[in-house]
């Protein structure tokens, strides 16, 4: 069954290693065959993934576009190996990416994986907020 996307003006869309960007006006199109794609809000540069937990999910976004090549799923063992280290509390979320990956899929695991982003986040502002009581307590 063909699967309509309406793209908003200057959306990217990836189709498996093609990047597509709309022009300046919303259009829809129509992919009629099974295609891996990524949606200009799903879709993370690689200079921009500068957390571990980020680092992460740029390596399954690889993984879920290139086909799942056996590449990148390496990289993003290793990748995930040294954020468990990082970030022992959110070795769950990592659980459930792995999960997600091996049982439902690349695109779900995608998914898991923005909310491990917005976990990384929060303990990182956590930490932050600690480190400057800590340097006003000094005072």
């Amino acid at each position: 069954m063909p699967l309509q996307i309406e793209l908003a003006p200057n959306e990217r869309l990836l189709i498996g290693d093609i990047a597509l960007r709309n022009g300046t006006r919303r259009c829809r199109l129509t992919l009629e065959t099974q295609a891996r794609i990524l949606r200009g809000k799903d879709i993370l540069l690689e200079h921009d993934a500068d957390t571990p937990a980020k680092r992460l999910y740029f390596l399954l976004e690889a993984y879920y576009l290139s086909g799942d090549s056996p590449y990148f799923e390496q990289q993003f063992t290793a990748a995930a190996e040294s954020f468990i280290s990082l970030f022992p509390g959110l070795a769950g979320r990592v659980a459930d990416i792995w999960s997600d990956l091996h049982c439902h899929g690349s695109f779900r695991a995608l998914r898991t994986c923005a909310l491990l982003m917005a976990d990384e986040a929060s303990v990182l502002a956590t930490n932050d907020a600690a480190k400057l009581n800590d340097q006003n307590a000094d005072r």
